[in-house]
């Protein structure tokens, strides 16, 4: 619950500090905005999942699946200069955060799915 609303705030706050760190409208300026409501989205799959009484399989694949996805840009980003070890300790527990999630919704659907058969 805490890392969903959190990943809600930190996309919220990337999206809402764009034209602080853009002065103009450029594709850099769209993209980094884009992102933010990325990790937004992505944390209210999260809590949209916790909040899953009907249990919906395809919900949870959606959530995995983005969970994923976020993790995979959080590492790029974090790593976008080469070998370099992570620019700040806030690159690090996001991308800790997110891989959390994405193993305990994987190991949850995996369950799921055995239970299920």
């Amino acid at each position: 619950l805490v890392i969903g609303w959190a990943l809600v705030a930190v996309g919220v706050l990337q999206a809402l500090v764009t034209p602080l760190r853009f002065r103009e409208l450029s594709e850099s300026a769209l993209w980094f905005c884009a992102s933010g409501f990325l990790v937004a989205f992505t944390g209210a799959f999260n809590l949209l999942n916790l909040a899953n009484t009907v249990r919906q399989p395809s919900l949870r694949r959606v959530c995995t699946l983005a969970n994923g996805v976020v993790t995979v840009f959080f590492v790029a980003i974090a790593t976008h200069r080469g070998a370099e070890p992570l620019h700040d300790p806030v690159s690090a527990v996001m991308i800790g955060a997110s891989v959390l999630v994405t193993a305990l919704g994987a190991l949850r659907e995996r369950r799921t799915f055995s239970n299920a058969s």
